[in-house]
């Protein structure tokens, strides 16, 4: 186990939700709720949108993103009858998260796979971008697992984690 800088580090640790656990998914629907609506062009859209994360640290992760009438909603596990579904592993959902790999880049690289609805997609992507801005403190703070991974493949590691570690 790598030391931590200080007594402060370990309470920064502490204060923030690892990357897919509960109380992660706790801290977006609290962001989802705290902002007050997405942009008025944006009322109209209705779409419900699943994200499945395999090889998570803790096993498969879902987890539903809901739009209507403006409004966003977060819920853990998977919705009933989504949209659109997005799959897929763990690094890569780190990699995006943090901002290092773009949805198209994963899509077209094929570590992440889109299913449902593409018309949803089409139509609603600038929701989803106003949806990523809402969750953008959310991503700030998370803290991700730290390995291990499968051999020479460290893209997990990123900077969040690498400020917290010591020399």
């Amino acid at each position: 186990m790598t030391p931590l800088a200080s007594d402060t580090s370990l309470t920064t640790l502490r204060n923030v939700a690892a990357f897919l656990s509960p109380e992660w998914l706790e801290e977006l629907r609290a962001a989802a709720t705290r902002s007050a609506r997405l942009p008025d062009d944006l009322a109209e859209v209705s779409a419900t949108f699943q994200q499945v994360v395999r090889e998570a640290p803790g096993g498969e992760v879902a987890y539903a993103i809901r739009i209507a009438g403006g409004h966003v909603e977060v819920e853990p596990g998977p919705p009933d009858a989504p949209d659109l579904t997005f799959t897929t592993d763990y690094v890569t959902a780190v990699a995006m998260n943090q901002g290092r790999l773009t949805a198209q880049e994963a899509l077209t690289s094929g570590r992440l796979r889109v299913r449902g609805n593409l018309d949803v997609l089409a139509a609603d992507a600038r929701a989803l971008g106003a949806v990523d801005d809402l969750f953008a403190d959310v991503r700030a703070r998370t803290t991700y697992h730290l390995g291990p991974y499968p051999a020479g493949d460290d893209k997990a590691r990123g900077p969040t984690n690498a400020a917290r570690r010591t020399r």
